[in-house]
């Protein structure tokens, strides 16, 4: 991974097929600032067109991670949904732990690693024109829209603090506003 201007992570494959001024958001009282050392974690959607990933800190000390996976289309191999791909790779040093409430639609997990780390990461999908946590209902608006024609694009948005706190996520989320949007803007539509 390299790093942009502004320090968010992009994949040299997403740099390629991405426009350069999408960036990851500002957020009103949030701040950006240097990635966690500590217990570094990165989803994983190696068929992306474009990816970002930074961390934001808020007047408190609070710190949220925000990961932003764009497809501009989907297509065997290069899937939002598949084995091994998303908060948790294929034999990765992270595990999950449990299933927790979920934050504004968005699902919840508590994941762990050797450490011991804990992390908990709240995920949200667009599809098109549906924003879900449902990866079925993400399969069944990509079998959609490759049938019936419409947006092809599919993105991925997760947010995620160490430890066990996810207060963190829902301030930064209230701060955020509404998930599509941001997808949207991500995938150079707005």
């Amino acid at each position: 991974m390299q790093r942009s201007r502004r320090g968010a992570q992009r994949s040299p494959a997403a740099r390629s097929h991405s426009p350069a001024h999408i960036d990851l958001p500002e957020i009103p009282g949030w701040h950006r600032v240097p990635v966690s050392t500590r217990a570094p974690w990165t989803p994983y959607y190696p068929g992306a067109d474009h990816y970002l990933f930074g961390r934001y800190a808020d007047a408190t000390g609070a710190l949220v991670d925000m990961s932003v996976a764009v497809f501009g289309s989907q297509q065997e191999g290069k899937e939002l949904i598949a084995y091994g791909t998303g908060v948790l790779r294929e034999e990765d040093r992270w595990v999950r732990v449990a299933d927790l409430p979920d934050i504004e639609g968005g699902s919840v997990m508590r994941i762990t690693a050797p450490g011991p780390v804990e992390r908990i990461v709240a995920t949200w999908y667009r599809v098109g024109d549906t924003t879900t946590q449902d990866e079925t209902l993400v399969k069944i608006e990509t079998m959609k829209a490759r049938l019936l024609g419409g947006p092809q694009r599919a993105v991925a948005i997760h947010l995620s603090v160490e430890g066990a706190d996810a207060r963190p996520i829902a301030r930064f989320l209230a701060a955020l506003g509404p998930i599509a949007p941001v997808a949207d803007h991500a995938a150079g539509m707005r």
